[in-house]
């Protein structure tokens, strides 16, 4: 449970990425924030945000970084989502019925034909097979940014410029959606962005307030963005995002009740700020 966000930036040559830190205890209906990002390196400059079960990511992107094949890093990752989709339904569906994916699917001649009803039941089950894992990849191939959902039965390539896993990938969405998120703008604009769509995703209560982000491009790699800049109600563009989403109307006395906080302007010179910063990081870019 979880939101996991990643946007193109300078006409697709880099790529924002952002995540909460909420883990969620399902069985247990137990919320914590998690000590580790949820960021895993993969190969060749790739990395994956998951949504789902840590361990099956885990898995998976391990099972991905040890294929020797001569196929690409997102070639891998889906080879591997797909053995670890299949072990699953191996162990759920035909294991308890002492059966085997191929005495299911390949019957041999001499072996008497399963009653339309079983089949009807353990197609009934393969299709509602649950697999908690979903990937979303950020990379490079031949200099340019690339984004993509991965999950067993569907590679989705992000060509809006955008894409968001996880429960809170509805309001995240929709706020990217009515932000017009573009892949033109340069990182710093992105960086807000998503801090606005990641703030909207928290009206779901499986996603954390903690956060992470990342800028990531060929020539710098991966780069994590200061504390100072995001991820806390101090930091520079969360008090740039105070600003931006209050209400446009002057004070009321009947605002005033106990706990009541007057929203603050975004600091002085902020913007500058920012744009110094992601030069500092990221490198400077200049578009044509």
């Amino acid at each position: 449970m979880t939101v996991g966000l990643a946007a193109l930036a300078r006409r697709g040559m880099a790529i924002v990425i952002m995540a909460d830190r909420r883990l969620t205890y399902a069985s247990d209906d137990l919320h914590t924030e998690s000590w580790k990002p949820k960021l895993i390196p993969v190969s060749e400059g790739w990395h994956v945000l998951f949504s789902g079960e840590p361990t099956l990511a885990e898995g998976v992107v391990g099972r991905a970084r040890s294929n020797a094949e001569p196929i690409s890093t997102v070639a891998k990752l889906g080879r591997a989502l797909q053995f670890y989709y299949e072990t699953e339904m191996d162990r759920r569906v035909f294991m308890p019925r002492r059966l085997t994916r191929d005495l299911y699917l390949a019957r041999k001649s001499d072996m008497l034909e399963l009653p339309d009803r079983y089949r009807q039941e353990v197609d009934n089950e393969i299709a509602n097979l649950p697999f908690d894992c979903t990937l979303l990849a950020c990379g490079h191939e031949d200099g340019r940014a690339g984004i993509l959902t991965l999950h067993p039965y569907q590679m989705v390539n992000a060509w809006e410029g955008f894409a968001v896993i996880g429960s809170g990938q509805s309001a995240a969405r929709a706020a990217m959606v009515f932000g017009e998120v573009n892949p033109e703008d340069d990182v710093d604009v992105q960086l807000y962005q998503l801090l606005y769509a990641k703030t909207h995703a928290e009206m779901t209560s499986y996603v954390g307030y903690d956060l992470d982000a990342w800028i990531l491009t060929p020539e710098k790699g991966l780069v994590k963005v200061d504390g100072d800049i995001v991820g806390h109600e101090e930091a520079l563009l969360d008090r740039v995002l105070e600003d931006a989403t209050k209400l446009p109307f002057k004070t009321r006395p009947e605002w005033k009740k106990p706990g009541w906080k007057a929203p603050r302007s975004a600091p002085s010179g902020w913007e500058k700020k920012l744009k110094d910063y992601v030069q500092s990081v990221a490198g400077e870019w200049k578009p044509t």
